[in-house]
Parts: C-alpha cells; structure tokens; sequence
C-alpha cells in the first residue's frame, strides 16, 4: 500500500500500520507454535475524536444543541360575570349593593361530565358576596351584599382525590350609593292657588352611575324645618318637603335600576297651611327650609337598619311681592307666585 493511501486512511483516522503489525505478530505466533487470541480492539478501526467545529456567527452557542422540547400548556381557565340588572357599566365587575350576579369557569378543552360535577364556586369574602345557592358546576350565583369592597370568588374542586384544589378565583367590586341627584321633569312645577306652596315632581338618580341600585331600599329621615321672616310670623304648619308627602321615615325601593321616578318635593299643601287671602305684600318676604335631610339605604340580605349616605338641603324662598322659589340637592331653582293658578 502505497504511502499515498496510507496518508489517505489516516486523514479518515484508520491507523493501518497497527492492523498490520497486530496481523504479522499473529501469524508469526502461529508458526511458533504459540496461538494467542487476537482481541477485537487490534484489528478494530480506530478514529480520531471528532470535534463539531464552531460557528463563526456572533452569539450562536459553540456546540450546535437539540431543539428544547415545548413545555406543556396549563389547562386555559378564563371567568367572567353576569350581573342580573343591565346599565351601562365602564367596569363590568363593579356592581351595586344589592345586586345579583352569576359567575361562570370556561375551559379549553372543555370540562369533563366528572370535573363539571366535582367543582363548586364559594364566596372568600362572605361579607361582600354572599352565594345563594350550593350547586355543583362551573356556574355560580351569589348576592353583593350591604357592605363596600372587594371580595373573591373562588372555584374550588369539592370532592374526588383533588378536593381542595383551587381552580379559578374571579373579584367583585361592591359599589354603596353615595349621593343623590334630583332632576325635575319637564312641567312638574305645581301650586295650589291662594297659598304660600310651591313643588315639583323630581326624576331622582342615585349616583355612582355605572352599577345598579334596583335591589336597595332608601329612607329619608325626619328633618325640623326652619322659618325666617314673614313665613316665620304666618305660616302655621303642617309643611311638607319630603319625597312623596307623609312617607318620611318609610323605606322606599327605587323604580329603576338607578331612579326613583315621579317623587314630589314641596313645600305647603293642598289643605292650606296658609289663609286663602294675604296682605299686599309678604313684609321682607322669608324662607323654609330643610337644613339636613338625611338619606339612609340598606339592602334585603344587609342590616335593616340601613346606613346614611347623603344629606341634602331643600329651602323654598318667598320675597315681598309672593314670588316663591324652591329647590331641593342640585335640582336647580324652580319658581311661581303665590297668586298663580292651581299647577
């Protein structure tokens, strides 16, 4: 074998002068007499180590590595809520006191006949969300009750060898009302002709917007009114100036999910707190008014004694000449004279 060759199979890695020599020492062995067994590793091919070279790419490993193998993917559990009252609400999750919700698991794959029977959703947070009914599934349906926060929701497997496990957790915003606005209807102004009275019939929003208060029941809360003037002098109660005459201190539940529509807010009445005939004038004139008139709600699952959440200040004014002018929170100033016909 020529020295080309030889050069040939050593740039493969064979070393052929040890094959051969391991071959001669054999047969000279036998021919001696002496037979000694040539092991597999002496006539084995022997190769140089290989080493992969390296990239000459920046920031590329020196070794070329396998592909990672992908991580598997966490089953994809997504909730969502379904208040009972529909209003327009910028946050779907806040909902006002009072109001009723479902809560319901979704899962990609779906969940099993056996998984949907083992889970349940309960309340974390039984003083914001109480539940209303123990059923199993990934469907809930709880209450927001009388107090203002957040609470959670949790979906939890209830029975099986994973009891305990928690599966989904979904937070609710308990919303309290905080204010009232008054927003007379078109037309409400009326009067009883001859005397000193004055009303209006007041579309009444209960704020924050966005939540609905349909479930809620309000009180107004007895206020003294006071007297100045003229009408201090000569106006001889009964007055009114609550929300619907006579029910002052009878709860009240809202007409809608955010109002309390067709509510009259007067001062006077039709069987005259006042004498049918005046004088020329009403001397300087002079006010009534309502100082603090306390607003109280509470809720049918909540205390029944209600909490106080706004106060509001209702004045009729009567100048000189028998103008009057009455408003109530923000209505805005509604006016009339005393000698106007019956409104």
């Amino acid at each position: 074998m020529s020295d080309e060759h030889d050069s040939w199979l050593a740039g493969l890695g064979i070393d052929v002068r040890r094959i051969v020599d391991a071959a001669v020492s054999t047969l000279a062995s036998a021919s001696a007499g002496v037979v000694s067994a040539a092991t597999p590793s002496d006539f084995a091919i022997q190769r140089s180590p290989v080493t992969t070279p390296s990239t000459t790419d920046a920031g590329l490993s020196e070794a070329v590595q396998p592909p990672a193998k992908p991580a598997s993917a966490a089953p994809n559990i997504t909730t969502s809520i379904t208040p009972e009252e529909t209003v327009s609400r910028p946050d779907p999750d806040r909902l006002g006191v009072g109001e009723k919700l479902s809560v319901e698991a979704k899962r990609v794959p779906s969940f099993t006949a056996d998984e949907r029977k083992s889970m349940e959703w309960q309340s974390d947070s039984s003083s914001i969300v109480q539940r209303d009914v123990k059923v199993k599934g990934p469907q809930g349906f709880f209450t927001v009750l009388d107090q203002e926060g957040t609470g959670t929701l949790a979906l939890r497997v209830v029975s099986g060898p994973t009891a305990g496990t928690l599966l989904a957790t979904h937070k609710v915003t308990a919303v309290r009302p905080s204010g009232l606005n008054f927003i007379p209807m078109s037309g409400a102004v009326f009067h009883w002709k001859g005397r000193v009275s004055i009303g209006f019939v007041a579309n009444i929003y209960l704020t924050p917007k966005g939540v609905s208060f349909k479930r809620a029941q309000f009180l107004e809360e007895e206020d003294y009114m006071v007297l100045t003037g003229w009408l201090k002098e000569n106006w001889k109660p009964p007055a009114y100036g609550h929300l619907r005459p006579g029910t002052e201190g009878v709860w009240k539940a809202p007409a809608g999910p955010l109002i309390l529509a067709g509510d009259e807010i007067a001062f006077g009445g039709p069987k005259g707190a006042q004498p049918s005939t005046f004088p020329p004038f009403f001397g300087n004139g002079g006010t009534a008014k309502f100082l603090a008139i306390t607003t109280r709600f509470r809720t049918p699952e909540g205390d029944q004694g209600g909490f106080v959440f706004d106060v509001n200040v209702q004045k009729m004014t009567l100048d000189p000449l028998g103008n009057l002018s009455i408003f109530k929170g923000d209505s805005g100033t509604l006016s009339l004279s005393v000698f106007d016909d019956d409104k």
